[in-house]
C-alpha cells in the first residue's frame, strides 16, 4: 500500500507483486525485498503501519501480509531577502517559514 499524497492509505493495494504460494499451515513471511518501495526516494517503509511480518497459509487462500509505504517527506525552512536602499540584501526576519514536502518533489517559496 503506498500512501496518497494527501497522507491517507488506498483501501485497495496499489501494487500487488509479490503473489506467492505455499503449502497450508506453513508461516510465511515478508523478505527484505518487500520492504522496498518500487517508488524511491518518494517512498519509504511506514513501520508504524506494519505489524504482520510473517503468517499462517490459509487453505482458503484468504492469507495477505500487507506493507505499507509511506511518503518519503522533510521540513525545511524558507528565509526571505529584501534588497535595501544600498542594494545590498538584508534577511527579514519578520518572514520565515518551515515546511514539510515530499522528497523529490518541486517546491516554491510563494
Amino acid at each position: 500500500y503506498y500512501m496518497n499524497d494527501n497522507g491517507t492509505y488506498p483501501t485497495t493495494a496499489t501494487s500487488s507483486d509479490a503473489t506467492r504460494k505455499a503449502k497450508t499451515d506453513t508461516i510465511v513471511s515478508v523478505t527484505d525485498a518487500d520492504k522496498m518501495p518500487n517508488q524511491t526516494p518518494k517512498y519509504v517503509l511506514d513501520d508504524t503501519k506494519n505489524e504482520d511480518w510473517s503468517a499462517t497459509v490459509a487453505g482458503n487462500g484468504s492469507t495477505v501480509l500487507k506493507v505499507y509505504f509511506k511518503l518519503n517527506q522533510a521540513d525545511y525552512t524558507v528565509e526571505f531577502y529584501y534588497q535595501d536602499e544600498n542594494l545590498e540584501y538584508q534577511k527579514d526576519n519578520t518572514r520565515t517559514d518551515t515546511r514539510t514536502d515530499t522528497i523529490g518533489q518541486t517546491v516554491s517559496a510563494g
